[in-house]
């Protein structure tokens, strides 16, 4: 699937809430239930990712998710 990520800002707001994650992606939309505390794994072109799930919001264009990255 194809996914965009910004590090540039660790704090990031959506509808009042500040969430404090290592990486935001957006994707297209995701009906798959994701909860906080579910391990992601993401692979671009560079290398692979690992982390867990701090939050995940779909909207009508898409999903937002928001993980920290795991080292182990």
């Amino acid at each position: 699937m194809n996914f965009g990520y910004r590090v540039s800002s660790k704090n990031t707001q959506t509808a009042g809430d500040v969430i404090v994650s290592d990486f935001k992606i957006a994707t297209p939309m995701i009906l798959t239930e994701l909860v906080a505390g579910d391990i992601l794994i993401l692979t671009d072109y560079e290398r692979t990712y690992k982390g867990v799930v701090v939050k995940k919001t779909t909207f009508n264009l898409g999903t937002n998710i928001w993980f920290d990255e795991s080292k182990n």
